[in-house]
């Protein structure tokens, strides 16, 4: 016999040590990813499609009411009010746009909960999310600036188009006005439909510095009045032709400031746009997240008579700058600069509106799943203790396997097998359940359109934990064996 058996109590022990270390390594890996890892991550997909988009606008029955701050740029008053179908009809026919959501619920957050800090615990959860949701809003932050952008000049494009049209119509006493005869009043004046992609195009190189800040480029660029700009002469050409139908003299001072008055209106309406946009007088990318948040209901809007005005709150956000706040770019006392400032600025704003209330119903609801994970850390904990002191202690050298077999695997099933079983069978039982009822016909077609364009996945690193029971219950096989054969050793000593 080698000096390795004999102070290892033989071959048999031998063996019983290297199956000990395996199980030891499962308990340590286990423990450690159940207390640092997601205990629990619901992450849902939106992908929305023009086609899509279209589809659920049609379900509304469209809305006469503006729906969003970038479609108000283009807003005008009474018949000429801009909806969400004016702003489907505006999208590109290949827009896409991905944006994914996750509710994070980290092992050592539950750990506070279960711990009694339930404050603490709720903080946590609220920096977690706001982080997750913050980088994904950044990410499209661009190409939604850009459609808005489109948009804007579409709809500026249209009011023009219209007012011709209607000068036209007075004009030859007709009422069905058709596009190829606007089109051929327009090209009178070398105005032609390649023209309206030069206006996007120039419109939307202006979207960097716009991002950065510098809402002048972009404001400058509807203001522009020169001969290079189509849009300043396409709406020379309606105010011409309004003023020709209204059957008065006119002189070319008239056209001018006619068309002035038309572009004028734009500009302004699009600078409010920015302005409602910033917070405490700044434009940015940053601070258009902010805002985003603000317009869901997070921040700290002020209504009525005051609600276009700067917030005297320095922790609340602005609604809309005042017009010498937002003629300054690029201050450099600025309160938002980046990604870090968004969040702990957004934190704050959500920390704010949770009451005492709130926190405790959490930290209780925390505090109950805090406590079972601490229990399935124990049941790995407990074999761990024992494999060590057994090991260096004891000449029966193995353990029982009970604890971790029974417990391990229930964090992984409960906190994603369960959910994600919900979320596969439920969208089909809410079918099952209105298509019973006749009235919620309507429902359920918007419920399937809103399903087309959601995913939602539930991930957790609990399945480290599950898949070391597996491992557990394979290594039994060949353990429970030398376990049983040292037990018979010890009774027949």
């Amino acid at each position: 016999m080698s000096k390795k058996e004999r102070t290892s109590g033989g071959p048999g022990n031998l063996k019983v040590i290297i199956f000990n270390i395996i199980i030891a390594a499962l308990c340590i890996v286990s423990i450690v990813t159940l207390y640092i890892g997601d205990f629990m991550k619901a992450e849902i997909t939106l992908t929305v499609t023009k086609d899509t988009i279209t589809k659920i606008i049609d379900s509304f029955g469209g809305s006469s009411e503006p729906q969003n701050a970038a479609i108000k740029a283009a807003e005008g008053e009474g018949e000429n009010q801009f909806d969400m179908k004016d702003f489907a009809k505006y999208l590109d026919d290949d827009f896409s746009l991905s944006f994914s959501a996750a509710f994070v619920l980290k092992g050592d957050t539950v750990a506070k909960g279960a711990l009694g800090q339930a404050e603490e615990a709720v903080n946590s959860v609220i920096n977690d999310q706001v982080d997750h949701l913050v980088d994904n809003i950044a990410g499209t932050v661009d190409q939604v600036i850009e459609q808005a952008m489109k948009a804007v000049v579409h709809a500026a494009v249209d009011k023009a188009k219209d007012m011709i049209k209607e000068a036209i119509a007075k004009e030859m006493a007709e009422n069905n006005i058709s596009e190829e005869q606007v089109w051929a009043r327009l090209e009178e004046y070398n105005v032609y439909p390649k023209d309206i992609d030069d206006i996007i195009d120039g419109f939307l190189n202006t979207l960097n510095d716009l991002l950065d800040g510098n809402k002048a480029t972009s404001i400058n660029f509807l203001k522009d009045d020169s001969e290079t700009s189509v849009l300043y002469k396409m709406y020379r050409v309606a105010a011409e032709e309004t003023l020709k139908s209204s059957g008065n003299e006119y002189t070319s001072e008239d056209v001018t400031a006619k068309a002035k008055e038309y572009q004028n209106t734009v500009a302004t309406k699009f600078e409010e746009v920015l302005n409602s946009l910033s917070v405490d007088g700044e434009f940015s990318k940053e601070t258009l997240i902010v805002s985003l948040f603000n317009g869901f209901g997070f921040g700290e809007e002020q209504k009525g008579d005051n609600a276009g005005n700067k917030t005297n709150d320095q922790n609340g956000p602005a609604n809309a700058a005042d017009e010498n706040a937002g003629s300054e770019e690029g201050s450099s006392d600025k309160k938002i600069k980046n990604m870090d400032d968004v969040k702990n600025y957004i934190v704050e704003m959500l920390l704010s509106k949770v009451s005492p209330e709130v926190v405790d119903m959490v930290g209780k609801a925390l505090s109950y799943v805090g406590y079972f994970l601490f229990f399935v850390m124990a049941c790995w904990a407990y074999v761990l203790i024992k494999i060590i002191i057994k090991t260096i202690f004891f000449k029966n050298k193995t353990v029982g396997l009970f604890f971790p077999r029974m417990f391990g695997w229930m964090p992984h099933v409960f906190f994603v097998g369960l959910p994600m079983l919900l979320i596969k069978y439920l969208p089909v039982a809410a079918a099952k359940i209105i298509e019973s009822q006749p009235d919620m016909q309507q429902g359920l077609d918007m419920i399937i359109e809103i399903l087309e364009m959601v995913k939602v996945s539930v991930s957790s690193l609990t399945w480290i934990s599950a898949l070391c029971t597996v491992i557990l219950m394979v290594l039994l096989i060949f353990y429970w064996p030398m376990r049983r054969a040292a037990k018979r050793a010890r009774k027949n000593k």
